[in-house]
């Protein structure tokens, strides 16, 4: 989207590639060739920038003027300083996403909620927000106990993590099941169906993503999504408008969709294998 809309730009556009290890080394280089801004799509903020190079990565990112696109506010950093040194941040918070997620769940009236992909017996900062926002709704949110298999493909790991989902069903009674992404649903949700568990009318499943094709998935997915038209407008109008640096926190939308039920509609999942 970005790339189209830049491509016939007097000025020219390039897209760079740099690893977290490398990322000092090409902010030096695009500053010594005289680039004047950069859309940097980094949706870890800063955190994956050591800290001994990071007061630099910084400096450099401020005199190219940076947007950093897809920032994930939330994560312990002080945004301040960033938007001091120059730099906009432009992004969401998870933490509102979560809890607009479990806000929606608990309204429907679930209470025992299954977090499938996550893994909170760790440091991962964006697993312990979901855990707590749901937590924080008043559910019963359950962390899934094995780690989420580190499967190139998606949707295949979806497949696998549905086989755990639905052993666990079926030791226990969970009326919803959360994702942190959709592809992954997906494949769990197929995974599901071929074992003769149903979507929603055993259980409710949700994800977080807003895939382009969600709504035509087996079961049309009810998912947070991402904004993605509105930041690339955006951040087009700050790149081209050459607007001052600032915090730009967008909201997720909720789309409901096939794959959510209230409990109470929901089948005895003891009736299925």
């Amino acid at each position: 989207r970005l790339t189209d809309e830049f491509a016939g730009s007097p000025q020219g556009i390039e897209v760079v590639i740099r690893s977290s290890s490398a990322i000092l080394d090409g902010l030096r280089e695009m500053v010594s060739r005289g680039v004047e801004r950069v859309i940097w799509i980094h949706g870890g903020g800063m955190r994956a920038i050591a800290d001994d190079i990071r007061e630099e990565a910084i400096a450099l990112a401020g005199r190219l003027r940076a947007v950093i696109y897809n920032y994930g506010f939330d994560l312990a950093e002080d945004d301040r300083e960033l938007v001091a040194s120059g730099l906009s941040l432009l992004g969401m918070s998870r933490k509102a996403g979560y809890l607009q997620m479990a806000r929606f769940l608990r309204a429907q009236g679930h209470r025992h909620v299954l977090l499938a992909d996550a893994w909170c017996d760790g440091a991962d900062t964006i697993d312990a927000q979901l855990l707590w926002a749901m937590r924080s709704c008043g559910l019963d949110a359950r962390a899934a106990n094995w780690q989420a298999p580190e499967i190139a493909d998606l949707i295949l790991r979806g497949h696998r993590i549905g086989k755990l989902v639905g052993r666990t069903l079926g030791e226990r009674n969970f009326s919803a099941v959360c994702f942190r992404d959709d592809e992954v649903a997906a494949g769990a949700v197929a995974e599901l169906l071929s074992n003769g568990i149903r979507v929603p009318e055993d259980v409710s499943v949700i994800s977080m993503d807003g895939h382009p094709l969600s709504g035509v998935f087996q079961v049309p997915l009810t998912t947070l999504a991402v904004p993605v038209e509105a930041m690339v407008r955006k951040t087009i109008q700050l790149v081209r408008d050459d607007k001052p640096s600032g915090v730009f926190c967008f909201p997720y939308k909720l789309l409901k969709r096939a794959s959510h039920h209230g409990p109470a509609q929901l089948s005895p999942i003891s009736a299925h294998p």
